[in-house]
This record gives structure tokens, sequence and C-alpha cells, in this order.
């Protein structure tokens, strides 16, 4: 009995410690099921009718803060019906993303341009760098390659730098936060706790 607690224990801190380290998503469908009750921003709302687009407004009240030249959020009407997004609106222009307060997970999509091209991001905490990853990118009217990152520990200041080469920056479904656990992982947690405690408790009688 007493090594049947002890599996289960072991167990149940593997499968939630085998989370741990950064893992990059080439797929969105892949990184929301993978990472499901993220928070949503999707630069809708802000602009309508004709309007070519607003500056981009303060989005430090739900823990993201954009930065880089002429940020302006598009009316996507006006571009074949698609949704708004955030374009750095300055050739050569970078968007930067920081979170505050901690995430472990952050996803978006991305586009270099009003044609294909080169996308480069790079992923930080504070002044180290976490990883870089080059993508080539749909236009800006589709806006659908999609980068993400799950398991980066909810490290103190990640941030996210998008730069293109010779072109305009833009990105759209910022996906950020710390998933819901699953329900089987914490099913195993709560048993090998379980198991912890009574094993704990016969421990003592003896």
């Amino acid at each position: 009995m007493k090594k049947l607690i002890l599996f289960i224990i072991v167990l149940s801190l593997f499968l939630v410690s085998s989370n741990a380290g950064a893992t990059f998503y080439n797929s969105e469908t892949a990184f929301l099921a993978a990472n499901p009750g993220l928070n949503l921003i999707d630069f809708e709302g802000y602009v309508s009718g004709s309007t070519y687009g607003v500056p981009v407004p303060d989005y430090s009240g739900v823990g993201v803060t954009f930065s880089g030249p002429n940020l302006t959020i598009l009316n996507g009407d006006v571009y074949s019906g698609q949704s708004d997004w955030l374009m750095s609106d300055s050739w050569n222009g970078d968007i930067s993303m920081a979170f505050n307060p901690n995430v472990s997970t952050v996803g978006f999509n991305v586009s270099a341009g009003w044609s294909q091209g080169w996308a480069t991001i790079y992923l930080y905490d504070g002044a180290s760098l976490l990883d870089t990853q080059a993508v080539y990118t749909s236009n800006a009217t589709t806006l659908d390659t999609f980068v993400g990152w799950d398991g980066l520990g909810s490290f103190s200041n990640v941030f996210a730098v998008v730069s293109t080469s010779n072109d305009f920056t833009n990105i759209d479904n910022l996906y950020y936060g710390d998933p819901v656990p699953e329900p089987a992982t914490m099913l195993l947690l709560g048993s090998g706790l379980i198991g912890l405690a009574g094993f704990r408790r016969k421990f003592r009688k003896s």
C-alpha cells in the first residue's frame, strides 16, 4: 500500500512538472487546445465606418503594454471585411508587448507588411533572451501566421518584440496569461496529495 501511495505521488508531481520548459507553437488550434482559459485582445471595437485607423488605446488595465512607432488599430472593414488589427504604421517599426502581472503563456497572429514576408519574434524575460523565431508570414489582409509559447514559468518580465525587415509590422488576436490546468492533471495531483496526507497520518500512528 505504501508503494502504491508513493507511486501516485511521484506520478502526480511528474505530470505537473512535465509542463515546465517553454514550448513553441506555430498552430493556433494546437496552442489553444493545450492552453484553455487565456485572456484575449482582438483589437475590436475602437474603429468603425470608413475611418482608416485610430491610435492604440491603453491596454495596461488588462495587463499588457504595447510600444512601438505609430501604433495604429486598423479598420478591418476597410480591408475586405476582415477583423481589426494592430500595426506599427512606420517603416521598419517593431511592436513590443510587456505583460504585468506575470504570464506563462503568450501567442498571437503576425504578418510582415501588406504582402508576404519574414518576421522575427524575440521573446525576453527582462534582459534575458528566451527564444527567437523567424517566420515567413502571410499578408496583412489575412494575418493567419501564428506564433505562441507556453511553459514560460511566469517569468518576472516576459515581453515579445515583433520585427520585420523593410516593411510594416502587424499583429492580431493576442492570447496571454496562465492557462487553466487540465482536469486530469489536477485529479492526479489531488490524488497524490490525498495519498500523501493518508501516508503521513498512518506514519504518525505507527
